[in-house]
């Protein structure tokens, strides 16, 4: 269950006194996605959230203005999700932001530097498989011997284990890559095909 489900849950599990109070109070502290949640349990009990939303102290003659709804004031430990988007709360802002800069760092590469990158994971898949197949066969042929003969055999785990894992890796951001370089290339043929 998701942190959303939880709040979902809670905001339908308490009374309605307790949901307009959380209105009242809380809302300019909530993440988009918590006060969306609470607009929709309003909705669903029929009553309008907008009679219990806070409003601005007025300042001589002039319109209150509504108090903004999505703040990220950390001092409320009733919050949601201290403020943070969902994917930011769940994988964590800095990875976000460190995709988010993978992403624009790979659509700023030519064709000749994605061909670099994709060349160095299509080795890394080759070798990996070679040390998977390389630990697969010592442990099969150590066994059938250890069978035959009696004795030990031995289990090339690791080669087996890592290997398999990094040719998997390795076989995933190849095929990244291959489209990345195949939109590359179309790219630049619609480009030449304009001039």
């Amino acid at each position: 269950m998701t942190d959303l489900d939880l709040i979902e849950e809670h905001y339908a599990s308490i009374p309605d006194e307790k949901l307009i109070l959380i209105a009242a109070k809380d809302s300019p502290d909530l993440t988009t996605e918590a006060f969306l949640l609470l607009k929709k349990e309003f909705s669903r009990r029929g009553l309008s959230i907008d009679k219990y939303l806070p409003v601005a102290e007025t300042v001589s003659g002039e319109e209150p203005e509504p108090v903004s709804l999505f703040s990220n004031r950390p001092d409320n430990a009733d919050k949601a999700m201290m403020g943070l988007t969902y994917t930011d709360f769940a994988i964590g802002a800095e990875v976000t932001a460190q995709s988010q800069n993978i992403q624009q760092q790979q659509e700023d590469w030519s064709i000749t530097e994605t061909a670099t990158v994709l060349k160095k994971y299509e080795t890394s898949f080759v070798i990996n498989s070679l040390i998977f197949f390389i630990g697969l066969v010592v442990t099969i042929g150590s066994f059938e011997t250890a069978r035959a003969k009696g004795g030990h055999f031995i289990l090339a785990w690791g080669a087996i284990f890592f290997g398999g894992i990094n040719a998997l890796r390795a076989w995933g951001k190849k095929r990244e890559y291959r489209a990345l370089m195949k939109y590359k290339q179309e790219q630049k043929d619609h480009t030449a095909g304009k001039e």
